[in-house]
């Protein structure tokens, strides 16, 4: 007995065997017995499993000739059910034979474009709301969600490896570590915030570098219940005394100058000069009216002035006064006792300053 055609009636095996119930052209109504289908692939707990839809036309074989032991082999379209066409794709891939396409009753497709040099497998949900590309010409793979995208790794890590990394993120980012966290940058690190910026740690938060700025173009305010100012910093040291007679207060003398790594300190006469500043009122007699004063310049190693830096000066009686560098990097202490000054600048390191 040759093959004949039958319409699939029942899908739903009950033994779950992958079954099917068949009708023949030449029968008006009934069905034949549960009947097994033929499938590429086949074993205990595995297998492919593509069963036909109800209303599907099958291809039926009968075992050893036998009518009574039919095998459905596999499906066939007809005039009323037809290929499916890519509205996504041209005729002519589909005249070339170039794709080759897995498609469901519903539209979830498996698609693999055989074009020479330009080799893509995509797979993707009905109306393309997900989908997953290798593209074999951009050697690339594409991965798309209308919404929701999930990584998980519960017990092991998650790697990415590339030459660029760029995150694009419209709205709002969150994320949370339970463990440690650390950053490793070899070249530069930015963070540009155009709204405010905040961070808290519950407990020591250290902040170290070879240089740090701090600029404000508004107020700065530190704020807490103790702080301190780093011990190590700069102390400026000139052992011979610098005379700052009252009509040219600008024309002092270095014995030495020492000069930081990223900055130096100058006045606005003689050059550079770095330390103790000792000075003398030419009027003697009026040194009780404490009439003398001393003058603070701070420049980099291009003579260019550091603004808004602190100082800390310690006068010839012991006290101290501090106080902010002006724009130009300069500042005026009068009022004081002739005698010999020491000048720092406590927010800068020790280990930045070097001889000349």
């Amino acid at each position: 007995m040759g093959l004949v055609t039958a319409i699939v009636v029942e899908n739903n095996d009950p033994q779950k065997l992958n079954r099917l119930k068949i009708r023949y052209h030449w029968q008006e109504d009934g069905a034949t017995a549960w009947t097994r289908m033929m499938t590429p692939y086949t074993g205990k707990n595995r297998g492919v499993m593509f069963l036909p839809e109800v209303d599907d036309e099958v291809v039926v074989a009968f075992e050893n000739g036998d009518p009574e032991r039919p095998i459905v082999i596999g499906s066939v379209w007809n005039g009323k059910d037809t290929a499916p066409r890519d509205p996504y794709r041209s005729q002519d891939d589909i005249d070339n034979n170039e794709v080759k396409r897995i498609i469901t009753r519903t539209g979830n497709t498996i698609e693999i474009i055989d074009t020479d040099g330009k080799e893509v497998i995509e797979i993707y949900t009905p109306k393309k709301d997900c989908w997953v590309q290798l593209n074999n010409d951009k050697k690339a793979i594409s991965l798309h969600a209308e919404k929701d995208i999930l990584i998980e790794a519960p017990n092991g890590e998650v790697r990415i490896s590339c030459k660029n990394l760029v995150t694009d993120v419209s709205q709002d980012a969150f994320t949370k570590i339970q463990g440690k966290n650390t950053t490793q940058v070899q070249g530069d690190h930015t963070l540009d915030v155009t709204g405010g910026l905040r961070q808290e740690s519950k407990q020591t938060v250290t902040v170290k570098g070879s240089l740090i700025n701090e600029l404000a173009s508004g107020r700065f305010a530190m704020v807490g219940a103790l702080v301190d100012i780093n011990p190590m910093a700069p102390v400026i040291d000139i052992p011979m005394p610098i005379m700052a007679p009252a009509a040219n207060p600008s024309e002092w003398k270095a014995g030495r100058v020492l000069k930081p790594g990223e900055a130096a300190v100058y006045d606005s006469g003689a050059g550079a000069v770095a330390g103790k500043l000792a000075f003398e009122h030419p009027d003697k007699d009026k040194k009780d009216k404490k009439l003398s004063w001393v003058e603070i310049e701070l420049v980099d190693g291009e003579g260019k002035p550091i603004p808004s830096e602190k100082y800390l000066l310690e006068l010839p009686d012991g006290k101290k006064r501090e106080g902010m560098l002006d724009s130009e990097g300069r500042a005026r202490v009068d009022g004081i006792d002739p005698g010999t000054c020491k000048v720092s600048f406590p927010n800068r390191d020790a280990k930045d300053w070097k001889k000349l």
